[in-house]
């Protein structure tokens, strides 16, 4: 198996085609690795399920909206739905928390959407 280059801190990250054309600041974070048989969807759950408990329930978006963006993970999704209240509850709630709350649902949906069922991307 042949092993990346190693990267400082300085260097640039991110996906080809993201902000900044896929140059972005690694800043903080959390790296999940999973065995080959752990459930994506039941890790994503998980994480937001954490995420709702911790909320200091100070504001609606948070103490709300990641109750229900973990309501709407347990069934099939309409995904324009969790984008929307994603982004409601990452632009209005008050702490880094509540904004980074929907990461993991949005990245388990971009880079996982055969596991979280029919997904689909209808317009309200």
């Amino acid at each position: 198996m042949r092993e990346a280059p190693p990267v400082t801190p300085s260097e640039p990250s991110g996906r080809p085609g993201g902000a900044g054309g896929g140059a972005v600041n690694p800043g903080t974070g959390g790296v999940i690795a999973l065995a080959g048989g752990d459930s994506v969807r039941e890790v994503v759950r998980a994480l937001l399920a954490f995420n709702a408990r911790e909320s200091c329930g100070k504001c609606t978006p948070c103490r709300e909206g990641t109750g229900r963006l973990l309501a709407q993970i347990e069934a099939p999704l309409d995904a324009g739905t969790v984008a929307r209240l994603a982004e409601v509850i990452q632009l209005a709630s008050l702490c880094g928390l509540g904004q980074a709350a929907p990461l993991s649902v949005l990245s388990g949906l971009a880079d996982f959407p055969e596991v979280f069922g029919r997904v689909s991307s209808r317009k309200a």
